[in-house]
Order: structure tokens, then sequence, then C-alpha cells
């Protein structure tokens, strides 16, 4: 089984009423957008997840998301959980996926001898 489609789909969020979680995380503007990401196998297998809230709208990561995480992806094992989490890392993906301290020092983990 291997993954054959990552696919990105953004929907407009209207009539949001002021929302604020904290201090620093406020949507003022009533307007956000979410994005449901698809991946497909070629079983036909396909794992959903949503994206974006009302004070982070989901167009603030489908760049890089597309950019630099589907090329990863595409033609690997969904059941590798391990070699798919430590792979944007080795593409060179972890400036936005991991910033500063947090990204990883060393050899790709996911790289075969």
């Amino acid at each position: 089984m291997k993954i054959d489609a990552v696919e990105l789909t953004l929907f407009a969020w209207d009539d949001i009423p002021p929302t604020k979680y904290t201090s620093g995380s406020q949507n003022q503007s009533g307007k956000s957008n979410l994005g449901l990401l698809r991946i497909k196998t070629d079983s036909g297998i396909e794992g959903n997840a949503f994206l974006g809230s009302a004070t982070n709208p989901a167009e603030t990561d489908v760049g890089a998301l597309i950019r630099f995480l589907k090329p990863v992806l595409m033609g690997k094992d969904p059941l590798a959980r391990e070699d798919l989490h430590a792979a944007p890392c080795c593409a060179g993906a972890c400036a936005w996926l991991r910033a500063g301290p947090l990204a990883p020092e060393g050899p790709c983990p996911s790289a075969r001898a």
C-alpha cells in the first residue's frame, strides 16, 4: 500500500462571533477559513484531517503543506509511521515543522544504511 494523493481543500468560515482564547489569540474580523487535508492510498483507503480555527486560518499552512509535505509523502507506505514522521526533516522541511532548538540533530533517523 502506497500514498498516491495528498489533497487540500479550503472552506470560507464567515460570521464567526468575536472569539478570544488567550490575550494574544483572538478573532475580531468574523472571518477565517478551514481546510480539509485528505490523504489517499492506492488501496482506496483515505484519511482526513481538519486544519484551521477561528484564530488561526488554514491558509497559514497550506503553501508549506503542499510544497514540502506532499512530495515527501507521495509513494510512501502509510503504515510506516516512524519513517513518515522523520521524512519531512530529511527533506529540509524542518524549517516550518520545527523551529530553533527543537529541530533534530545528526543524520536523518529514517535513513537506512
